[in-house]
């Protein structure tokens, strides 16, 4: 009977720690799903593996695949005057510090996206760039017990990896630590599509703002939805439903200086709103004639020459500009 009741007392902790478990998990998911690209995630990643660890220390690591370097992003659990020892004994700085050497077999295990037991202590972190001496006197000044590894990865590509030193007391809960940083992981590919994202719209605006020329983008809306009898008998898409579908969605800042009107007013226009009567005709038939080759020939390659069109300027005047026009799918 005694042998029962424990046994049922250990079935109901390990339900009360899965349920802590998954309850910590929904909280660090849907902290993630909000988290600013300007908050430091590797400090958010620290904090919470040590919350879930213990008595460790955690670093964050940036990882280049192609050169085979590791570097230090971010550091938690050492304390100043011990990180200032440990910099002494490395001589030189651990945060600006390239560990070269990250070999193959290291590179498919962080891949796997499983936490590793590294055997070989900081000797092996470092992968064997420290000598072993400095990185056995490391680890007896900072109290080290245990050293794992996982990597940061998402759809085949390395993004980074964690490393944690335990020290005596730290706990490692694999499976929770493992869909942690799962989350991690998709959160920074986000952060880095979002990145990268905001930095070709940063050229894209230097180039745009400083361009003599006008830039402009345009779409014709539903131009999937438009009926049969919308297509002549030639295939030409007719000009009133098309260019009636007709919507700018970019103009440079340039627009003001050349044609009077500021990007924001262009986008509420029409062409046949900045074109003379004859211009306009000729821009609609040669958008008809692209726009017909596309739906006949999904492979045409969309593209035009320069030719001259007149605008109607704010002022009234009229000015003529050559354009240079691509069609895209």
């Amino acid at each position: 009977m005694q042998y029962q009741a424990e046994a049922q007392e250990q079935s109901a902790e390990k339900l009360e720690r899965a349920e802590q478990a998954l309850h910590w998990l929904s909280a660090t998911a849907i902290e993630l799903v909000g988290f600013p690209l300007e908050r430091d995630i590797d400090e958010f990643i620290c904090a919470k593996t040590r919350e879930l660890v213990g008595n460790a220390i955690v670093a964050v690591n940036s990882i280049d695949a192609e050169n085979s370097v590791l570097r230090i992003r971010k550091l938690a659990g050492v304390g100043p005057v011990k990180l200032e020892k440990v910099e002494q004994l490395l001589g030189q700085g651990i945060l600006s510090t390239n560990f070269e050497g990250v070999h193959d077999e290291a590179k498919q295990a962080l891949l796997s996206g499983s936490l590793t037991e590294v055997h070989g202590g900081l000797y092996q972190m470092f992968f064997e760039r420290v000598p072993k001496p400095v990185c056995l006197a490391i680890e007896k000044l900072l109290g080290l017990e245990g050293f794992y590894s996982v990597g940061l990865r998402r759809r085949g590509r390395l993004l980074g990896n964690v490393t944690i030193a335990t020290r005596k007391g730290a706990r490692l809960d694999k499976d929770v630590l493992e869909a942690f940083l799962n989350q991690v992981s998709a959160a920074l590919e986000h952060r880095l599509a979002e990145k990268e994202l905001r930095e070709s719209e940063a050229k894209l605006k230097t180039v745009t703002d400083n361009v003599t020329d006008v830039v402009w983008m345009g779409e014709i809306e539903g131009l999937g939805e438009l009926p049969p009898e919308a297509l002549a008998a030639e295939g030409h898409v007719l000009a009133d439903q098309m260019m009636d579908r007709w919507q700018y969605t970019f103009v440079s800042p340039s627009s003001q200086r050349v044609l009077g009107y500021p990007p924001e007013e262009i986008l509420r226009l029409k062409p046949g709103d900045i074109l003379t009567e004859q211009s306009f005709a000729k821009v609609t038939a040669t958008l008809a004639e692209e726009v017909a080759r596309g739906l006949a020939d999904p492979h045409h390659t969309h593209g035009r020459e320069a030719f001259e069109v007149d605008h109607v300027c704010k002022d009234g005047r009229i000015l003529s500009c050559a354009i240079t026009a691509r069609f895209l799918r």
